[in-house]
């Protein structure tokens, strides 16, 4: 042969095709969703592997039914049609996918297409009985032309026969011929249908009964169950009909028996039966559990939804007027996730989220009621009507962003409202208290002028001027605003309130700043108005004590104990004041007293912690005037006194008392808390928290053997092998170390 010859025979043999790739392709086009992609190479690959009869291709084939039914379920369902075919084309032996295709037959009413299927099947006589038998029974579903010689012999012949008779509604017939059968739940479940049929329901649920009961053929089962709750709503037994379909639906959801669409109608209809049933004897709750299964069932059952949606309005309604807000909420969540078009849904739920003082989730319902009452604004012709409802929604909206702490939101709102009501005093007054709240203090006074110009004689104003002016540290031009508030109407909670808390501020100012006369005026006037006032009866009494008149201030004394005669507080705030004045031996006959009411409502304990940190308050403000910030207080008497004190309420409460004690000190730095820490460890030495306070006290003062004798005291408590918290606690000292740069140990 010439090379001529040979180049050109060369060139006709085909190229080689990596079948293999081939097969990935194909699986990658499916995993990504790209069914057509997917069935395209590997109708490719099945050919040049030799196509469907080849038998490397039988897991091949599988696949390509899986790409087509999945193709099938992405398209509309006037388009299924031809991948269904194609799937059971790949797989005709395949119950399954021949009751895929007669199901969508069936809902479209195209039976055309089966009898097409089974007649191709049979012409390439491929399982010709099987497909003999399936185009019979299409026929006589489809009351097409049967063949003269049925398919079926012995028994089969005879249930075909039966279900022949009872689509021509021949029940005569049709139960005498299954009573020549084996008895079982199948025949059972066909018997009652004739007898449904013929609307002779008691006598179908006896069939029904004993085969819903029988331990056969789940899916003959689960229909005997369907037409059993079917049976049942037509005697109106609608309790037995909810407890026999209910168990049953999530079984039938795992066959495609039960899948089709007309099969799903049916299924909710029943649930919508019964929950109207529910409806109409109160128990709105379950039926409207029974309307959200049926529109699962099937979505377009308007009677369903419109149901549903009038029975949970209803629950909501009666659980908010109980004040069961929480399933309130629940209910009108649900139907503003089904309807966000209607605000009627977010209202209530902002609302109730109000009342529950939920404000972040109350505000983004508000927002949507407000951008439809602005659109409402826009379009409607009742402006007035459409206006009044936006102001009142606006007012809302500002409120929650207020109580969430959303000022510059709260504001845009409340400008809003005055962009709306330009003259309304009130949306002004309501900028000033959020002005107020945000310390915004210069627009707050313009508007209080004008306000207090237009309405002098409201004391809200008077009251808001007042409080502005204490914001803006004049406590004197705050208290006459206040008085002149109650000046109009004497019995005004508010201003009498800060009245009161004016004149205690400034007579606490006046005797800091040395100033008696002054402190005593105003303590008089608090007085006038409070008689029984004890910290300002105390604050006088120590005011005369600091004059030397003992017994005028003995009497004012008096008169604060008698206002509260059990209550601690009034005796170790004349003690705390007496140390103030550096009068030792009045403030310890006072805590001495405190002591004798002790008891189980103000353990000893407590009272004498309290004692302590009341002498180190002293040192404490002794230290601050010489400019430190933390207690140094190992030559300070007051220092030792509360240490002392501490000492007797560790012996009176233990262990928790010690490590309230110290956690205190550790807040001051205080040189006592080593001392405090160690009796807290020595009362429980498996707890950690001791230790860590003290390692904290020894870094602040850099004293690196104390330091490391924590660790080692750490490490040797007992059980420290199992104790993870102690062992935690040595891997916090290693981060002390480089927190506070203290050097590691050689």
């Amino acid at each position: 042969m010439s090379s001529k010859k040979k180049t050109s025979a060369k060139s006709n043999v085909p190229q080689s095709i990596d079948t293999k790739s081939l097969d990935r392709e194909g699986q990658n086009f499916l995993a990504a969703g790209n069914y057509e992609g997917a069935i395209a190479t590997w109708n490719r690959l099945l050919k040049v592997r030799g196509g469907m009869n080849a038998p490397i291709n039988a897991p091949l084939l599988v696949k390509l039914a899986e790409a087509n039914l999945l193709a099938a379920s992405a398209l509309p369902h006037s388009k299924r049609l031809p991948y269904l075919v194609a799937a059971c084309h790949c797989l005709p032996n395949s119950s399954a996918m021949l009751l895929r295709l007669l199901q969508f037959c069936r809902e479209t009413g195209n039976w055309q297409a089966a009898l097409a299927f089974t007649q191709e099947m049979m012409q390439e006589k491929k399982h010709r009985p099987l497909f003999e038998k399936l185009s019979y029974l299409v026929l006589l579903i489809s009351k097409g032309n049967l063949p003269k010689q049925s398919p079926f012999t012995g028994e089969d012949y005879k249930r075909v026969e039966a279900l022949s008779l009872l689509s021509e509604k021949k029940s005569g017939k049709g139960l005498h011929l299954l009573g020549s059968l084996n008895v079982n739940e199948y025949h059972m479940l066909v018997k009652a249908l004739f007898h449904l049929a013929n609307k002779e329901v008691s006598e179908a649920r006896t069939f029904l009964e004993k085969a819903a009961a029988s331990t056969g053929d789940e899916v003959v089962v689960l229909f005997a169950q369907y037409y059993l709750a079917v049976a049942m709503i037509q005697q109106g037994q609608y309790e037995l009909a909810e407890n026999t379909l209910l168990p049953s639906l999530a079984r039938m959801q795992k066959y495609p028996y039960f899948t089709n669409l007309l099969r799903h109608k049916r299924v909710a209809a029943m649930l919508a039966d019964v929950a109207w049933h529910k409806a109409k004897s109160g128990e709105l709750e379950k039926a409207v559990s029974l309307w959200e299964t049926a529109l699962v069932w099937d979505e377009n059952n308007n009677n369903a939804a419109v149901n549903l949606n009038q029975a949970s309005e209803i629950l909501a309604g009666n659980y908010a007027k109980e004040g069961r807000l929480e399933k309130a909420i629940n209910f009108w969540q649900s139907l503003r996730q089904k309807h966000p078009e209607h605000t009627g849904f977010a209202k209530n739920l902002a609302l109730a989220y109000q009342k529950l003082e939920r404000f972040g989730e109350a505000i983004p319902c508000w927002e949507r009621v407000v951008e439809t009452a602005e659109q409402a604004l826009l379009r409607e012709k009742d402006l007035a009507k459409s206006k009044t409802y936006l102001v009142q929604c606006c007012q809302q909206l500002a409120l929650c962003y207020a109580a969430a702490e959303r000022g510059a939101d709260a504001e845009r709102i409340y400008l809003r409202l005055l962009e709306l009501e330009p003259h309304d005093l009130n949306h002004k007054t309501s900028l000033v208290e959020h002005y107020l709240e945000e310390r915004q203090l210069k627009p707050a006074f313009v508007l209080l002028e004008e306000l207090v110009n237009k309405e002098p004689g409201e004391i809200k104003h008077l009251t808001h001027m007042g409080m502005a002016y204490d914001l803006a540290d004049n406590a004197k031009a705050a208290v006459g605003c206040w008085e002149k508030a109650l000046s109009l109407e004497a019995n005004a909670a508010m201003p009498f309130a800060l009245l009161c808390q004016g004149y205690q501020y400034i007579a606490n100012t006046a005797y800091r700043n040395d100033k008696p006369e002054e402190a005593v005026a105003f303590l008089d006037k608090l007085l006038a108005r409070q008689p029984k006032h004890d910290y300002a009866l105390a604050l006088k009494g120590i005011l005369y004590l600091k004059k030397g008149e003992r017994s005028t201030a003995e009497k004012l004394f008096g008169e604060a104990i008698a206002t509260k005669p059990g209550i601690p507080d009034v005796y170790l705030t004349i003690g705390r004041m007496c140390l103030e004045q550096k009068q030792s031996k009045e403030a310890e006959d006072y805590f001495a007293r405190v002591q004798q009411l002790a008891g189980e409502k103000y353990p000893l304990h407590d009272i004498l912690a309290k004692i302590g940190s009341l002498y180190l308050q002293q040192d404490l403000i002794a230290y601050n005037e010489k400019g430190r910030r933390s207690i140094r207080c190992q030559n300070l008497s007051a220092c030792g006194q509360a240490y002392a004190y501490f000492e007797k309420a560790i012996a009176v409460g233990g262990y928790d008392v010690a490590l309230s004690v110290a956690e205190f000190l550790v807040e001051l730095n205080c040189d006592h808390l080593p001392d405090v820490a160690q009796r807290a460890h020595a009362l429980k030495e498996q707890e950690p928290t001791p230790l860590f306070y003290m390692a904290i006290y020894y870094c602040k003062h850099h004293n690196q053997e104390k330091f490391e004798g924590v660790v080692k005291m750490a490490q040797e408590s007992p059980d420290f092998a199992n104790n993870k918290q102690m062992q935690e606690l040595v891997s916090h000292i290693s981060q002390l170390r480089q927190i506070f740069t203290l050097p590691q140990q050689k």
